[in-house]
């Protein structure tokens, strides 16, 4: 289904990589003009948070909703935000200019100049409401942030799956670029394992200092 300037769009935001000690801060969005459209669960692939699911599940998921990308019945987008900026501008401050940029990319993505925008947010996410209107004048945004949302919405959940395979799959990557850390096995979380690794090489351009206060190198 192609998008169109005039029809009604719901969108569902979830971030990911919160809280972790390094690496990128992601924000995925994912927009649909019918939710009859979204995919349906099933037993061995149920719709959830996608830190409830394996990544085999995970995974599954990622091939089905990229697909539905790839016909142009569902939007996903999202937005990196870098440790730098994390560290230079605050966590709030980079999930709600996240959430934003990711919205924005769907808009464009579906070509919706006008009509009502609905956005429905995980846990204590927020949009920049008037950047949005000044961006498409022409739309009407409604907005809701839904606590535990990544759990009983599914187009919340449907970001959230998204979003998380792709900054793993990044993080994976950045292993490469940074093996003492472990970054393949743990994604930048504080493990003990990353903690120690941390303590022995000291953090590196990819870490949040700001995130590293409670620790002493």
């Amino acid at each position: 289904m192609k998008g169109g300037s005039e029809k009604t769009c719901t969108i569902g935001v979830d971030e990911m990589g919160r809280g972790p000690l390094a690496g990128p801060l992601y924000v995925c969005a994912c927009g649909v003009f019918d939710l009859k459209k979204l995919p349906k669960p099933t037993k061995t692939c149920p719709v959830r948070d996608s830190k409830k699911l394996s990544e085999k599940q995970r995974e599954e998921w990622w091939k089905i909703l990229n697909e539905k990308r790839k016909d142009g019945e569902l939007f996903i987008e999202y937005s990196a935000i870098t440790p730098k900026i994390i560290d230079s501008k605050g966590i709030s401050y980079s999930t709600r200019c996240g959430a934003t940029e990711a919205v924005m990319k769907v808009l464009k993505k579906a070509h919706i100049t006008s009509g009502m925008i609905r956005i429905v947010l995980d846990g204590n996410l927020y949009v920049d409401k008037e950047k949005l209107e000044a961006f498409f004048p022409k739309c009407v945004f409604y907005t809701k942030t839904i606590i535990k949302g990544d759990e009983t919405v599914k187009i919340i959940s449907f970001a959230s799956i998204y979003g998380k395979v792709m900054r793993d799959r990044y993080m994976v990557t950045q292993d490469k670029k940074y093996p003492q850390y472990g970054l393949k096995r743990h994604k930048g979380y504080g493990t003990r394992g990353h903690i120690e690794a941390l303590k022995k090489y000291g953090p590196s351009k990819f870490h949040r200092i700001s995130f590293l206060d409670n620790f002493v190198f």
